[in-house]
């Protein structure tokens, strides 16, 4: 019962009034930290894949053509690949299932589409929806990228395990607010007439009075003789911003599990980042870029070109932040065991060197004699 209505019927036998209530709001707390603690991992992800390598190869030796352009940088010509894949992820995670077309020389995300449920015989996908555009073709299985997260969406999975704390956090964020409002007592004259309809017209005139009041942010109200306002002492509040906190700490928590994001990398915490960005990338980042990685290679390659050598793989390891400063030593010791400086540079992005020297494979003595002696007695087997 809210604090007007309530004060309609809380007079007591002595003329005293008491206006600890407040007006209660309805916020959907629940449903906007699990929205933003959603939205959090899906730009996580979304960030994570476009800031991957997608990288071209034909018969096992990398190149760069349309494929490496359209999966890196353009994907269409109103998305970039940051925009492309956002999308293709948000759909994943809300949806549980992503289609992913190609018109015209270029791949674009449906919004909506409808599924065919075919066993022994491939789907096909009908109605398909782009923006305004819904395309009158019917795609075949063979025709278009479609991948599902998992048999369950992740927002269902998550709306089980902490709808209580939504419940919990609601309450804790109203009584906050409540305890923190202006509260008192107005004490009246024994003067006022305790006939029923006059009582009914003095808790009328109250209402009007102090919901102007206590509504406007400056304001002066008029006490007439008979009237006296009394304010108790403020509660002192059971649920602080510290309680509230812990709350969503537990959404965001339950939220990293669901997606297996640690709950520091969800919340933007930088302590202990590296092992956060490793974990981040082997238990969710990995799994979901393989995913869209088989998917294309079977569509787009094909069996026999992908048992060749030419197929596209998904390089999530430039997500890490590399020092050449810190890892110099480290260069160094791979150069000196068999990879180029060319490898060396790409590893740490940085431009290869259109030189003899720098396609050149080193390898220290020590290993050098080991090989020589593998080769002496290759040779004398043979």
């Amino acid at each position: 019962m809210g604090f007007f209505n309530w004060l309609k019927f809380a007079f007591t036998k002595d003329g005293i009034a008491d206006l600890s209530e407040t007006f209660d709001s309805d916020v959907l707390l629940e449903v906007y930290y699990k929205e933003l603690a959603i939205f959090s991992a899906i730009n996580l992800i979304s960030k994570g894949l476009a800031n991957s390598t997608f990288k071209t190869y034909h018969k096992n030796k990398e190149i760069k053509k349309d494929n490496y352009y359209l999966f890196n940088i353009e994907p269409n010509p109103n998305q970039n690949a940051q925009e492309f894949w956002n999308q293709a992820i948000y759909n994943l995670v809300y949806n549980n299932d992503v289609l992913i077309i190609q018109a015209n020389g270029y791949f674009y995300v449906a919004d909506s589409f409808i599924k065919g449920d075919k066993v022994l015989y491939p789907n096909d996908f009908t109605d398909v929806q782009i923006g305004t555009l819904t395309m009158r073709k019917k795609y075949f299985q063979n025709e278009v990228f479609y991948t599902k997260l998992n048999y369950r969406k992740v927002s269902e999975l998550i709306d089980g395990l902490y709808s209580s704390y939504g419940k919990l956090l609601s309450h804790a964020m109203k009584d906050y607010s409540k305890r923190g409002g202006i509260k008192g007592q107005v004490k009246l004259s024994t003067a006022f007439s305790q006939r029923f309809n006059d009582q009914e017209k003095l808790r009328q005139y109250i209402h009007d009075k102090f919901k102007s009041y206590f509504d406007s942010t400056n304001a002066v109200m008029p006490v007439e003789d008979g009237f006296q306002f009394i304010e108790s002492d403020k509660l002192k509040s059971t649920t602080n911003s510290e309680e509230i906190n812990k709350l969503i700490d537990e959404i965001f928590s339950i939220t990293g599990i669901a997606f297996n994001i640690p709950k520091g990398l969800l919340m933007g915490n930088l302590a202990d980042l590296k092992s956060s960005i490793e974990s981040f990338q082997t238990f969710c980042l990995d799994p979901i870029s393989n995913m869209f990685e088989d998917e294309i290679n079977r569509k787009l390659y094909g069996k026999d070109a992908y048992l060749s050598g030419t197929c596209l793989r998904i390089d999530t390891s430039s997500l890490k932040h590399i020092d050449i400063l810190e890892t110099a030593s480290n260069q160094e010791a791979l150069i000196r065991n068999g990879y180029s400086p060319n490898e060396v540079r790409k590893i740490v992005k940085f431009d290869q060197v259109d030189e003899e020297w720098a396609n050149t494979h080193y390898i220290t003595k020590n290993y050098s004699a080991d090989l020589s002696k593998e080769n002496e007695k290759e040779g004398e087997q043979a």
